[in-house]
């Protein structure tokens, strides 16, 4: 499977089309370079960490196969081709790999629903005049820097992001997750935190013929502080639109009509009550001692954004201009999906053989990851790929962790962390 998904994002970032779709100026990529619009692609992929330099000589000895890394092109000239191109171009692979994904039959899905997340997170950006501008200036610890609201739409079972938006910090996280519901579909079910509570959002995921479970804060309706101080474990209740809602759903183009939702009472381990609203309205289908488990499954989405951040080092960009940020975090998305496929299909073969152990075993994400550096520019440039992959596939399925049932740890909670690539940051 993962063979035919490389072979059909090399066919579709070689053809005319798409380079002609994707490229600035319809005379850009038309001479013959050393840096080619898909040369330009498989090294923004190749998980750029290093003195931007340094990566450059190495890409070329790793596609050249020569003993020592060769002076192909100067980070000058890379700065220039980027230039070139759109990172629509990466949106569109990243958006084929998420589709060709979803055809494969053994897909995990939850009660016959696509489970996904909608989270938000923010980045720190490297500081330059057009960052700043675009961005805008936040201050974190006392100190002035440029800062990005990212936001994905995530399914937790089989760790891909299916839509990733990167946006100025001002813009709200409501506003990002209806770009999401772009990529919503009939039978799937959205979770999300507090934050996102809105009868016009609601209505919209409803309008896809979506599901939802949302946790709400205990102030917000009338009916929710009333359920809680009831102690009841479920409740019917019908919302109306406020004056803010009922301008969103027009502007949106979608229904106001009330709408009859399900409280569900959840008691964390620490005693606290964490009240969530759905639109599962079916109580023998899902009984109300399910949606613990259910709600839990979010934190997925929290890992991926530690995965994004630590092993795939977003934060890390390589370049000082707007569009520099934007390839940047589409490539380290499809790098991150390109990894979770891998792991995904070796999952598989991980399943059958610890079906009857004390344990079942997943395969750690973070190393699927690490092994793609080098590996999947040579998936690409290669004819043959079979004894490559075989390998890749195999070191997945020995690098496994044992899933324990029931192990938690408390959250950290206080200021960002000291990343090093905040403050020495080597793409540059």
């Amino acid at each position: 499977m993962y063979a035919s998904l490389i072979c059909k994002l090399k066919k579709t970032v070689q053809s005319d089309n798409f380079i002609a779709r994707h490229r600035k100026s319809s005379k850009d990529f038309t001479r013959t370079r050393q840096l080619p619009f898909h040369t330009l692609i498989y090294f923004l992929l190749n998980l750029v960490k290093g003195s931007l330099q340094e990566e450059l000589d190495h890409f070329f000895k790793i596609i050249n196969d020569t003993d020592l890394p060769e002076r192909v092109v100067t980070k000058s000239a890379f700065t220039l081709a980027r230039k070139k191109l759109q990172y629509s171009a990466l949106q569109a692979l990243n958006q084929e790999a998420v589709d060709f994904f979803y055809t494969q039959p053994a897909v995990r899905l939850w009660r016959g629903m696509r489970l996904l997340c909608i989270d938000g997170s923010t980045v720190q950006l490297p500081t330059s005049q057009a960052i700043t501008e675009y961005f805008g200036t936040f201050f974190i610890n006392g100190n002035s820097c440029a800062m990005a609201r990212i936001s994905q739409l995530y399914d937790p079972l089989n760790q891909i992001t299916i839509d990733g938006v990167i946006a100025p910090k001002s813009e709200g996280e409501r506003a990002l997750a209806v770009q999401h519901c772009e990529h919503i579909t009939k039978n799937d079910l959205i979770l999300m935190d507090r934050g996102y509570h809105a009868f016009w959002l609601f209505a919209l995921m409803l309008s896809k013929e979506a599901n939802f479970c949302c946790r709400v804060p205990l102030t917000v309706w009338t009916a929710v502080k009333d359920f809680h101080a009831s102690g009841k474990p479920e409740q019917r209740i019908t919302i109306e639109p406020s004056v803010v809602s009922l301008m969103q759903c027009e502007k949106l183009g979608i229904s106001s009509s009330p709408i009859t939702l399900r409280l569900i009472r959840v008691t964390l381990e620490n005693g606290e009550p964490e009240i969530l609203m759905t639109s599962l309205l079916d109580e023998t289908l899902y009984p109300q001692e399910i949606f613990k488990c259910l709600y839990h499954q979010r934190w997925g989405v929290e890992e991926s954004y530690k995965a994004i951040k630590c092993r795939v080092q977003l934060e890390n960009f390589t370049g000082l201009s707007v569009l520099a940020i934007y390839q940047d975090f589409y490539a380290k998305l499809l790098i991150t999906n390109l990894a979770a496929i891998m792991s995904w299909q070796a999952q598989r073969v991980v399943d059958g053989k610890s079906e009857h152990k004390k344990y079942r075993y997943k395969v750690n994400l973070s190393q699927a990851i690490a092994r793609l550096k080098d590996s999947l520019i040579l998936l690409f440039f290669r004819g043959d790929i079979s004894k490559l992959l075989k390998k890749l596939l195999h070191l997945c399925i020995i690098t496994v962790e044992p899933i324990r049932p029931g192990r938690s740890y408390p959250r950290k909670k206080g200021g960002r962390m000291n990343i090093p690539s905040l403050i020495y940051r080597p793409g540059r």
